[in-house]
């Protein structure tokens, strides 16, 4: 029962899956760092209860330096494709207080969730009190207000983000006007389609509106840059998986090093090539034959 919910991988391939796994390669969303945290638990936890050998130690220690060269050497993990992880960064470049109008669908709770893993970020959300996700937003951390008093805290907001499914706009020219009362710069994000900003509100003063037709061709750039990526990381993983290979088989060959010296040693270099010829592989034997002509 339990193998049709199971992946099997042998040798090579295993330490392969291990280290795309790691890496991030075969994530839903590629890049995305969660589950190498995971990975580095579930070796520690195995570590813990001496279920490791030499190898597996080495296996899963390389795995872990390898994720980490990709994520220097590359920008997999800090190139991001989503719409609402790229409004909500842009949002906190601009100022660390934040309204989000809409917080109870797909796109505005990501939008919360991605806000709140910034630090210094204050967030505020507004529901419909008889909204049954009032109460879990809050235990978030966020300071949850009611949608129809949402003008009242535009005011002190430096970023207001509004991704709502309503076909009407959440904010308008005319009343947002009625509560702007200082020159402060302020980021409108329109995260809805259609519209849940009114265009003319970049009428007022020091205000900036983005809307999605931003967000998302910035994703389909940061998408190209993303698959150039992978790509990068794939060599990365086939060069530390060929050191890994080469270092396990060092390992293994440290215990015999007197007796493969003494066999050596008695035998005539010229029984040692056409031992190698006749049993090595040609790539094997052309770097042995390599390997003499530097002698």
């Amino acid at each position: 029962m339990l193998t049709k919910h199971l992946l099997f991988y042998y040798d090579d391939n295993a330490s392969k899956h291990l280290f795309k796994v790691a890496c991030g390669i075969d994530s839903m969303v590629v890049g995305e760092d969660e589950i190498l945290g995971q990975t580095m638990n579930a070796y520690m936890t195995a570590k813990e209860e001496n279920t490791t050998a030499y190898e597996l130690n080495m296996i899963f220690q390389s795995a872990f330096a390898c994720a980490k060269r990709i994520k220097t050497d590359t920008a997999l993990s800090r190139t991001s494709v989503s719409v609402a992880t790229l409004a909500s960064n842009e949002a906190v470049k601009f100022g660390r207080n934040i309204l989000v109008i809409g917080s109870s669908g797909n796109v505005g709770t990501t939008v919360l969730k991605n806000l709140i893993s910034h630090k210094d970020v204050t967030v505020k959300a507004t529901l419909r009190h008889h909204n049954s996700r009032f109460s879990v937003i809050e235990n978030l951390g966020i300071d949850v207000v009611d949608y129809k008093d949402r003008y009242k805290y535009i005011n002190e907001a430096d970023c207001i983000i509004s991704a709502t499914s309503s076909p009407h706009y959440t904010i308008t020219y005319y009343d947002l006007k009625k509560y702007i009362n200082d020159e402060k710069q302020r980021l409108f994000i329109d995260l809805a389609v259609p519209a849940d900003i009114d265009s003319f509100v970049t009428k007022i003063k020091d205000t900036k509106l983005i809307n999605i037709d931003y967000f998302e061709q910035l994703a389909r750039e940061n998408n190209i840059i993303k698959l150039d990526s992978v790509s990068k990381a794939k060599e990365i993983i086939d060069e530390e998986l060929n050191s890994l290979k080469k270092d396990l088989l060092f390992h293994d060959l440290l215990p015999l090093l007197d007796k493969v010296k003494n066999a050596v040693e008695n035998k005539p270099l010229e029984e040692l090539i056409y031992k190698m010829k006749s049993t090595a592989s040609a790539t094997a034997f052309e770097e042995f034959i390599n390997v003499l002509k530097t002698l």
